[in-house]
């Protein structure tokens, strides 16, 4: 079975810290964090993840908030809490 986010999830578990936590540090809840990381993020947000990762490993300040933005654009886009992977897709597709 393919994994999407697997960089992400590497470095989570070889740092051993939890998905609730990276949830937290990005300021979303854990539900949020598990449902955009079924399809595979833009390569800039995961890059932009894996630097909060490394931050908060070595416990150096970081900003949060382009994750939030990248929520809202996606709840503008695609009409608010209805989320499905195939508006996920579209949504990656349209490169946002």
């Amino acid at each position: 079975m393919f994994m999407n986010n697997i960089k992400i999830r590497t470095k989570l578990s070889d740092y051993r810290f939890y998905q609730w936590e990276l949830a937290e540090w990005l300021g979303v809840s854990q539900a949020t964090l598990a449902r955009r990381m079924r399809v595979e993020l833009p390569d800039d947000i995961q890059e932009k993840i894996l630097n909060v990762i490394e931050c908060e490993k070595n416990s150096m300040p970081y900003d949060n908030s382009f994750f939030r933005e990248y929520i809202r654009q996606f709840d503008k886009r695609f009409g608010g809490r209805k989320r499905t992977a195939e508006s996920y897709a579209r949504f990656i597709e349209k490169g946002l």
